[in-house]
């Protein structure tokens, strides 16, 4: 958990960012981006005001630990029943659309010129919204993400610790690689590794052995490792909120020498992204320099993914690297940075690391081999 004054100086930066674009407040939705402001994610929405007021609003079900967690801001409960309350608790009787009109009545603030967390919303949430407050509310999710995805060094702080706690995790994965043990055996282990370092599962892992490697997102099951399988670990860790993402393909004995060559041109492929990775570089620039190897290769055809993605208090967010993206690269920000190579019947090959864009280059921040066979 971070200080109280990293939030306050995330509100008022969101504020300034918002004054640029003549709004005078806003919704926040989604938890993480509620956490990010306000060190809780037990809040249904944030509302900010010009100020820098804030109001939480949370269901009475998760309303005490709102209370306990929030770092900034007024915390109400809402709820539609008539029903006895404790006394430290403020209740607003309405559903969440009706506090959030009351909220946004009590900052002073017009609905339109506050701006919404939109893409956090189900169609459903956006029309209910969208009544709540009179009309389109205007989308300030991109300005949010943007935000998010330049790290404080208090940020990279603790993702460097989930990156240690990873690391650690999977190599007690991978020294149990031995022939009869089951995809979910190992799956298991690396959550009991990952909760025995006082941290959570950022993801549930992927744990893939011979052809079922060649599924990206391979759901671990019974199948026993056998001698000459591959072996694809995808683990995760988080650490005071904030995740960490890494890859490795190891292998039991002997592996088919096709995906010998597989791995060393997978790592190859990482190498040359991470070369091309630094501040003001198109994100899908640095997916291209992938791309060029496994063509090089021969491999095109089977890396379907993009190269890579933000990680923070998401595993999954800003900025992507995949030859769609419109993101510029920004230091601070930090990427997996994951070529894959992926063959029906035969196997996969995935290799992925988290890295910090600098300035001028890039930082390898997991430090785990690669060339496991």
């Amino acid at each position: 958990m971070l200080e109280r004054g990293s939030y306050l100086g995330r509100v008022k930066s969101l504020l300034a960012k918002l004054a640029e674009k003549g709004l005078k407040g806003a919704i926040i939705l989604g938890s993480s981006n509620i956490l990010y402001f306000t060190g809780t994610d037990a809040a249904s929405a944030l509302v900010v005001g010009e100020g820098g007021e804030c109001i939480l609003l949370a269901s009475r079900l998760e309303y005490t630990r709102a209370l306990d967690e929030a770092k900034v801001g007024a915390v109400y409960a809402y709820s539609e029943l008539e029903a006895p309350t404790a006394s430290y608790e403020r209740v607003i009787r309405a559903d969440l659309y009706g506090a959030l009109r009351k909220a946004l009545e009590e900052l002073g603030l017009e609905p339109a010129r506050v701006g919404v967390t939109v893409a956090q919303l189900s169609y459903k949430a956006y029309c209910r919204l969208k009544d709540a407050l009179g009309g389109e509310p205007a989308d300030v999710s991109p300005l949010v993400s943007g935000m998010r995805a330049v790290k404080s060094r208090e940020e990279l702080s603790l993702i460097m610790r989930a990156i240690e706690v990873a690391e650690a995790s999977m190599k007690k994965v991978l020294s149990a690689l031995e022939r009869g043990v089951r995809e979910y055996e190992l799956a298991a282990l690396a959550v009991s590794e990952i909760r025995a370092r006082g941290a959570i599962p950022a993801f549930e892992p992927i744990v893939a052995f011979g052809e079922h490697a060649a599924h990206p997102h391979a759901k671990p099951g019974s199948r026993e490792l056998r001698e000459g399988d591959v072996v694809k670990v995808d683990l995760g860790a988080k650490v005071g909120g904030y995740c960490s993402d890494i890859t490795r393909t190891a292998a039991l004995g002997e592996p088919p020498q096709k995906l010998r060559s597989v791995l060393r041109a997978v790592v190859k492929a990482q190498e040359e992204a991470i070369h091309a990775l630094t501040k003001s570089v198109a994100a899908r620039d640095v997916d291209a320099k992938a791309r060029e190897v496994m063509r090089s290769e021969g491999l095109l055809e089977y890396f379907i993914h993009g190269l890579g993605h933000g990680i923070g208090l998401d595993v999954h967010e800003a900025p992507s690297l995949s030859p769609g993206s419109r993101d510029m690269l920004e230091a601070g920000m930090v990427a997996t940075v994951e070529p894959g190579v992926y063959i029906r019947g035969v196997g996969g090959v995935r290799v992925e690391d988290d890295v910090l864009v600098m300035e001028d280059g890039a930082r390898v921040l997991s430090k785990l081999d690669k060339l496991l066979f």
